[in-house]
């Protein structure tokens, strides 16, 4: 079962659409302008870094191989990604190593 709720109206929409929370499928959005500026974000906005170099993250060492049996993916990924092994076994094993990549 599932419930929805109320269908939005067209002034929502409309002022949805002028805000730029939304867009017409199909339309180009322009990226935002950067700024170089050490001022916090005006109206509650979150600053986010621009150009930051990605941590490198360490490897696992319980991470099984590519070559590894599924059975050992499945373990693996049922204690990283925190369900049980029946709902990992569900999976296929490349379906498992994605959730983890």
């Amino acid at each position: 079962m599932v419930t929805v709720g109320q269908p939005f109206t067209e002034k929502e929409i409309q002022r949805r659409l002028d805000s730029g929370e939304w867009t017409w499928p199909g339309d180009v959005l322009e990226p935002a302008p950067e700024t170089d500026t050490d001022e916090p974000a005006a109206d509650g906005e979150q600053d986010t870094p621009v150009d930051e170099p990605a941590a490198e993250a360490e490897p696992d060492p319980d991470r099984p191989a590519l070559n590894a049996p599924k059975a050992d993916w499945v373990v693996y990924v049922a204690r990283t990604q925190h369900m049980s092994r029946e709902d990992a076994a569900n999976y296929t094993k490349a379906d498992l190593i994605d959730m983890v990549s």
